[in-house]
């Protein structure tokens, strides 16, 4: 569909009207995994669509190391560049032609470059919906007139039974942020003295959280460095007294 001409959400849209099952329940129907955490079986959305249509495990190939953890300590997955990723060519069947994948790639690179923009969104990642708590993007089209981009609530946008269809342009909003900000202002050439006293206190606050973290961050770097130093003479000592073999 994608080389056809239909975008993720077209795409999404369909499949939810002829009740095609999303993945994960198409997996649990086929009994390949026993649970997951869905719940509607049959409503896509693009950005499942979007993971498919890159998805290069359908060449045949397998893919290794798409995500990393900084550390063993921290849960969160990190995205890793996909020239550090790790494919084994032709481990099994392909299902699409390296030509056809080629092609959905070159189209998908197209639109998302005829799509940009140059000037960029002064409220990115700063406006939610106040209703799900979810981001609200930027919305933009060529045929409308700049003073009607606006923002929509990005839970609204992937599934309108989700949440409500809150958006707000943005000129309304810069409207609201300049008078907030010129409130502001009006209050602090009123209260200079004491803005400035409040601004010098929460900087010695700040001050003093910054230097008692440094201090609790070399404490602990500090026993590390002990506890290894303990480490290395045991093994000396077991090394010396013949308990450990060299290889």
């Amino acid at each position: 569909m994608c080389i056809e001409g239909f975008g993720p959400d077209q795409i999404a849209k369909k499949l939810s009207s002829e009740k095609v099952l999303i993945p994960i329940a198409y997996a649990i129907s086929k009994g390949y995994i026993a649970s997951g955490n869905y719940k509607y079986p049959t409503r896509w959305n693009d950005s499942t669509v979007v993971k498919i249509l890159e998805h290069m495990e359908y060449l045949g190939h397998t893919v290794n190391f798409k995500t990393h953890r900084k550390s063993y300590k921290i849960k969160k997955k990190m995205q890793t560049p996909r020239e550090e990723w790790k494919i084994f060519e032709n481990t099994h069947p392909a299902i699409i032609t390296q030509h056809d994948f080629d092609l959905v790639q070159a189209l998908r690179q197209n639109r998302r470059r005829m799509q940009k923009c140059e000037e960029l969104n002064p409220f990115s990642g700063m406006v939610y919906c106040a209703d799900c708590g979810a981001k609200m993007y930027l919305c933009r089209a060529r045929t409308q007139p700049k003073n009607q981009d606006h923002l929509k609530c990005s839970t609204y946008a992937k599934d309108q039974l989700e949440c409500s269809a809150h958006y707000i342009r943005t000129v309304v909003l810069q409207e609201l942020v300049l008078k907030e900000l010129n409130k502001l202002l009006d209050t602090i050439h009123e209260h200079e003295d004491e803005f400035v006293q409040l601004a010098m206190e929460r900087s010695a606050v700040d001050h003093e959280y910054d230097l008692k973290k440094a201090k609790r961050t070399l404490y602990k770097n500090e026993k590390r460095i002990a506890e290894l130093d303990k480490l290395f003479t045991r093994l000396y000592k077991d090394n010396v007294s013949g308990k450990i073999t060299e290889v």
